[in-house]
């Protein structure tokens, strides 16, 4: 097998890697963040929905060297331009190839779930839910806001609802891009170059 054939293999192993871990986190954040619309104790999912915030990070790691080859590749690609012009960019349509167009409408509406329920619960939630003994509060900049037993619960059902909606943007912009890249036994379609 050439140089080539062998990078192209081990990309597609990283793909079929990448993608079920990246669907599995997608489907995970969005049933944690699925969860916080009911009014129930979620104190005790906090250590999931932080270690699936960390999880991004490896997850993402394989898909932005990916797309940086695919620049690059993309680049060379095209005729150089003048020092004035911007530097020809990835396609979306290249970085997300191969991916069904009802998939790509659902990472559209995931994305504005995500952004309006971010700045929507950022408005809502007035500091940082906290408890000191049985005295409850909320952290804001240093000044404690006291509240109840519902309102500390509710405090925490916004804040779980910010930090899942994250990882369900990465998660799923991950899979997504990983898709198409899966090769031929994954049902990818993306040369990859």
């Amino acid at each position: 097998m050439s140089d080539r054939g062998e990078r192209i293999a081990v990309r597609f192993r990283v793909a079929r890697v990448v993608y079920p871990i990246a669907v599995g986190g997608l489907v995970l954040a969005g049933l944690l963040n699925a969860i916080t619309w009911l009014p129930i104790d979620v104190s005790g999912l906090t250590p999931l929905w932080a270690t699936l915030f960390v999880i991004i990070f490896p997850v993402w790691l394989p898909v932005v060297l990916t797309l940086q080859r695919e620049q690059r590749a993309y680049r060379a690609e095209h005729p150089t331009r003048r020092w004035y012009q911007s530097r020809y960019q990835l396609p979306f349509a290249v970085a997300f190839a191969g991916v069904p167009r009802l998939a790509k409408v659902a990472g559209v509406i995931v994305v504005a779930y995500v952004a309006i329920n971010v700045s929507s619960n950022i408005a809502l939630l007035p500091g940082s839910p906290e408890m000191s003994g049985n005295q409850y509060f909320f952290n804001a900049h240093g000044r404690h806001v006291p509240t109840d037993h519902p309102g500390y619960l509710t405090g925490l059902r916004y804040q779980m609802r910010i930090f899942t909606g994250h990882p369900m943007v990465f998660f799923g912009a991950a899979a997504l891009t990983m898709y198409g890249r899966r090769g031929p036994r994954g049902g990818g379609t993306v040369p990859l170059t």
